[in-house]
């Protein structure tokens, strides 16, 4: 079992009403994304903690390996590419949910010792992206919390 971070703000409800994560294979410029290619690593069983407007909201369990599927979100004038990847998940959501500024010292600590590809920067603000693994100490820290 695997820990994993996503930064869902724009995108949470509907995930989460559908019971899934996507994330698109390429940008509309051809280009490969590191926090969209994590998806392929996503196992069932695996925990993700969905992080929303500065808060992590939902714990939830992967149901179901990655495969190919068309953008769910897909609109005129979208920036993210037709074909990319969803994973299913089962939604738990947090009540309450851990507000970030109350557990960023702590986590911190943690996060220091993930050498690549952190959530949060060093001033405890997100780094942009989609999908982060969590090393085992981050995520038993965020599963104790929740």
């Amino acid at each position: 079992m695997a820990y994993w971070w996503v930064s869902q703000n724009r995108t949470f409800e509907e995930e989460k009403n559908g019971g899934y994560l996507w994330a698109p294979i390429k940008t509309k410029t051809g280009g490969a994304m590191h926090h969209w290619n994590s998806m392929s690593d996503l196992r069932e069983g695996d925990i993700v903690f969905s992080y929303v407007g500065q808060k992590i909201v939902a714990m939830s369990t992967v149901t179901a390996n990655a495969y190919q599927c068309e953008n769910p979100f897909l609109k005129d004038g979208e920036e993210w590419e037709n074909e990319g990847r969803k994973v299913d998940l089962s939604y738990k959501l947090i009540q309450p949910p851990i507000i970030l500024r109350d557990i960023v010292d702590e986590l911190q600590v943690y996060l220091e010792k993930q050498q690549k590809y952190s959530p949060l920067n060093r001033n405890g603000t997100g780094n942009q992206g989609y999908l982060f693994p969590l090393i085992d100490k981050v995520g038993e820290f965020l599963f104790s919390r929740a």
